[in-house]
């Protein structure tokens, strides 16, 4: 048995809770307090920029520059998978940060 889940439902669903927590006030209707999620949000930006940092830093300091990291592997990721990994979580850090400016927009 396989799981589908696409991008386009799970943004739907974020927006739904996202409008849920803006509207309601204080509490969402499953009866999290506001602060609650926004301290919950802010942790996890927290941990999303810490790990980008260090990704970030192994991607400038550890590999040498472009075509001449070829071969080279760190942790089993080569120097594409970790741009990519970086790219991954600076996208993921940016919707992050969206939702938090929603969560406190008056």
């Amino acid at each position: 048995m396989s799981v589908s889940v696409s991008f386009a439902g799970v943004v739907k669903d974020m927006t739904v809770l996202v409008r849920e927590v803006v509207n309601s006030g204080e509490r969402v209707d499953r009866g999290v307090s506001r602060t609650l999620v926004n301290f919950v949000l802010d942790l996890a930006l927290m941990l999303l920029f810490t790990t980008l940092s260090i990704v970030a830093v192994i991607v400038q300091f550890v590999f040498p520059p472009g075509v001449s990291a070829k071969g080279w592997h760190l942790w089993g990721l080569n120097y594409g998978q970790w741009c990519g990994l970086q790219f991954g979580l600076l996208s993921t850090l940016g919707f992050g940060i969206v939702v938090h400016v929603m969560l406190h927009w008056t």
